[in-house]
């Protein structure tokens, strides 16, 4: 059975206990001068509850997709809004309408399939 046609697969899924990493990693209340090279973070301008509620509403084909590092499946989003901040390597941090999903493949419990499917983290990109 191809993985899109089965209702199981079509759509990401965030734990709990993941929902809570990306707050406590990417929802930091902080001015944009004082982020750390190598961070992103979102912007209080957008809650978690808006991101995940917007994230887990898409199909997953609608999603561009590619393999990332440590076997995890990435896909990248675009909002309408400025969602959050990054840092540039050699200049001074950004604003972006893009995120980085970040997900492992999991067992369908429906198809037995292995699509990436949950998230494992999400956060602010270029």
């Amino acid at each position: 059975m191809d993985a899109m046609s089965c209702v199981g697969c079509r759509f990401l899924n965030l734990s709990k206990e993941q929902e809570e990493h990306i707050i406590q990693r990417h929802f930091r209340r902080r001015d944009w001068q004082d982020i750390d090279p190598g961070e992103s973070f979102f912007h209080k301008s957008i809650s978690p509850e808006e991101i995940f509620r917007e994230l887990l509403m898409i199909p997953r084909f609608q999603l561009r997709g590619s393999w990332g590092r440590r076997s995890r499946f990435v896909y990248h989003y675009g909002f309408n809004i400025d969602v959050g901040v990054f840092p540039k390597q050699h200049g001074p941090t950004r604003t972006t309408k893009r995120v980085e999903i970040v997900c492992a493949c999991v067992q369908c419990p429906v198809c037995r399939v292995h699509p990436p499917t949950e998230i494992v983290t999400v956060y602010p990109v270029h």
